[in-house]
């Protein structure tokens, strides 16, 4: 089952809060940009990072540690947001069982800049 969580961060890049985001349904998470604008703004965040995970069951996890098409959308829609708001998107990671992979690494804060990072 695939999890995303959102982790709100002060101005030290302390965790001031997070919220997670399931699917009971599928293996794919739904983000609700409302319900993280709100909930960024309401916890005074000056930064937040967005992460999920992908499911592996034994499967290739180099291979499914990389971004989907959805995953880039998804980050591409959180980067706007963060920019309507005024508030940092510091990074994207995905996880599986045994790897991790920062969407940023590489590039700088380009939500498209997709590289392995373990």
């Amino acid at each position: 089952m695939e999890h995303g969580y959102i982790f709100a961060l002060d101005e030290n890049d302390y965790i001031k809060g997070y919220i997670e985001f399931q699917d009971w349904e599928t293996d794919s998470v739904t983000i609700d940009m409302k319900t993280v604008a709100f909930f960024l703004l309401s916890i005074g965040a000056e930064s937040f990072i967005f992460c999920h995970n992908h499911p592996t069951d034994g499967e290739d996890e180099d291979y499914l540690c990389s971004a989907s098409k959805e995953d880039i959308r998804v980050v591409g829609t959180l980067f706007s947001l963060a920019d309507i708001l005024g508030i940092e998107l510091q990074d994207s990671l995905i996880f599986t069982q045994s790897f991790w992979r920062s969407m940023w690494e590489g590039g700088g804060q380009n939500p498209y800049c997709i590289e392995k990072v373990c």
